[in-house]
């Protein structure tokens, strides 16, 4: 059964339709709503519950309405729109939490919880309530919403928009062009009027200061202030540091169309554009130039200096001032000072650093000089060595150089002889004469030695100091001339002898004498003279001699000279020739008388020269 409930009945301008034969599942009862009306009744109020409670017939399986189950939240089936709890009219203990429970009833006329609201399955058979609408398509405008209303319907205007039908739209002030620009508008519902957007642009050069695009909002109003065009601008540009700039300005300083021209000043050219334009991007047409110190060629410090630059611009450059400084050791020849000119050209050409020089030096007596010199003969690094010949010493250090003062470190050393022991005086009875060709006995020196009368040298007559400081010999020393040994030449004869300087040497003195019944034959006193010899023969005795004897005369060295016969005291012999060569030699002889021959006895004795 269907049937409507009448128009005077309705709670708002809307009419309310049931029907509940056949009784429908939830899904069913809804599309049937639709399809004959506008849709299942969704319960939005207590005022709508109370209205449909009392009109409604009784239904023993009651009523679906049009809220179910949606993601676990209970939603209006017409909006889709979740159901406020302060909305939600659920009868004692619902809902219940029972599986598949997901649409929703309403007891009508119930005798408890009457209009209140219980979870049924979906699948039940119930009787449902519809509900058609009083708005027609035509009702209000397109720019409103149709609102029912108690017995009729009013249009809800969307914003912008006013009237009955809300088919006007609200007005904005119409917008100027700005200056060095232009708009362009659209009007969807009139010129300057409610959704007229406006877009802005600027002419070349000039750039937008504010929104481009301005909407006439709903209350009237644009939504933001017109923009404006502004003037491009480009950097301030800063004069160079050694130059500078003038600039023309079409509109303001620095800003589109500006024309800045650059010069710089002596010894500086322009690296760059000599006039650069402020172009539409804000940009420069051209990096700014820059003043560039002229150049000059590169500084190369002489030998032996270095050179300190102070460069107010760039290194080596218009106004740099260098200075060379020579290191030590060396002197300046020439201007220290140099100047960077505008025209790229120094001022002074180099100096030269020249080694100091020391006093010229030559090889010392007795020794040689060899010298290295890294800059310059006897110059500041020379160094020289002495060497000393043989038997010369150096009196200091062998090396010494010349120093950054131009002085020599040490005194030049000489080459000294060799020193030998000092001979302090001249030997017993001689004399010493030296000679020296470099200082007294030293390497060299020669000293030669002499005897006085009656002696001779011991050692060689010279000795000389040689090149290790040593005599060739000890001092040579003086002793006595020997004579010949002297003896009695008789049991008769005594001989008594003094020795001042040694045994039969020079100045020995011999004194013989005879026994009694005998003469001395000769000298009773011989003397052992200057040349080695006795000053006489040695004497003898003369008394009862046996003739006839033999004489044999032997050398002092034993070499047998003569035998002669004597057959009386008177007769003489010659030995008829020299002994050894030597006239004066002394000989020596023995004589025995036949008998004594016979018995081996004899005597012997000296022999002057006379006596043979």
């Amino acid at each position: 059964m269907i049937s409507s409930l009448p128009l005077s009945c309705a709670l708002h301008a809307w009419t309310y339709n049931y029907s509940t034969g056949p009784n429908q599942r939830w899904l069913e009862a809804r599309q049937w709503c639709q399809k004959h009306f506008t849709d299942m009744v969704g319960i939005q109020n207590r005022e709508e519950t109370e209205f449909l409670n009392k009109l409604l017939p009784s239904n023993p399986k009651y009523y679906w309405i049009g809220i179910h189950k949606v993601a676990g939240a209970w939603t209006w089936a017409g909006s889709n729109q979740n159901v406020p709890e302060e909305a939600q009219n659920w009868a004692t203990s619902e809902p219940d939490n029972i599986a598949g429970q997901d649409c929703v009833e309403i007891y009508i006329k119930r005798e408890t919880d009457s209009a209140k609201w219980n979870n049924e399955k979906c699948r039940n058979k119930k009787g449902t309530v519809c509900y058609a609408d009083s708005c027609m398509q035509d009702s209000c405008s397109a720019h409103a919403d149709c609102v029912e209303t108690v017995g009729s319907f009013t249009c809800r205007c969307h914003p912008g928009f006013f009237g009955p039908r809300c088919d006007e739209a609200t007005a904005c002030k119409p917008l100027p062009d700005p200056a060095h620009g232009f708009q362009r508008c659209f009007h969807p519902f009139g010129s300057s009027r409610f959704n007229s957007s406006c877009f802005f642009g600027c002419e070349l050069g000039f750039r937008l200061v504010g929104e481009s695009q301005l909407l006439c909002q709903a209350g009237g109003r644009w939504s933001r202030a017109a923009p404006l065009c502004q003037v491009i601008k480009c950097p301030a540009i800063i004069s160079p540091a050694t130059g500078s700039v003038t600039c023309v300005d079409a509109v303001e300083p620095f800003s589109f169309g500006s024309r800045c021209d650059f010069t710089c000043r002596e010894g500086f050219y322009l690296t760059g554009d000599e006039a650069l334009t402020c172009l539409a991007s804000g940009r420069w047409s051209n990096a700014t130039p820059t003043c560039t110190a002229v150049q000059c060629s590169r500084l190369k410090p002489p030998l032996h200096a270095h050179v300190q630059c102070k460069d107010p611009a760039a290194e080596h450059s218009y106004g740099s001032t260098c200075t060379v400084h020579c290191e030590d050791g060396f002197d300046l020849i020439g201007a220290n000072v140099t100047t960077c000119s505008a025209q790229a050209t120094w001022s002074h050409a180099p100096p030269d650093c020249r080694a100091k020089t020391c006093n010229p030096v030559q090889s010392p007596r007795h020794g040689s000089l060899s010298c290295s010199d890294p800059n310059a003969p006897f110059s500041f690094g020379s160094r020289c060595t002495e060497t000393c010949d043989e038997g010369f010493l150096l009196n200091g250090t062998s090396s010494f150089e010349c120093t950054s003062q131009g002085r020599w470190s040490r005194e030049m050393p000489r080459c000294q002889a060799r020193q030998c022991p000092l001979l302090a005086e001249a030997p017993r009875h001689g004399r010493m004469t030296c000679s020296h060709p470099d200082s007294p006995f030293s390497y060299g020196s020669v000293c030669s030695f002499e005897c006085s009368e009656g002696f001779r040298l011991r050692e060689a007559p010279a000795m000389t100091c040689n090149a290790s400081g040593l005599w060739s010999q000890t001092p040579a020393g003086c002793q006595p001339v020997q004579c010949a040994t002297l003896r009695a030449s008789s049991s008769s004869l005594s001989m008594n002898c003094s020795h001042p300087l040694g045994n039969f040497s020079f100045g020995s003195q011999c004194a013989f004498a005879c026994e009694e019944g005998s003469s001395l034959n000769g000298s009773s006193v011989l003397l052992c003279s200057p040349t080695g010899l006795w000053t006489d023969s040695p004497p003898s005795c003369i008394g009862a001699l046996t003739f006839p004897l033999f004489l044999k005369v032997t050398c002092d060295v034993g070499v047998l000279v003569a035998v002669f016969l004597l057959t009386s005291a008177d007769q003489s012999c010659s030995c008829g020739r020299y002994v050894d060569g030597n006239r004066h030699a002394a000989v020596r002889w023995s004589w025995s008388s036949l008998s004594d021959s016979d018995s081996g006895s004899g005597r012997t004795g000296f022999l002057g020269h006379d006596a043979i």
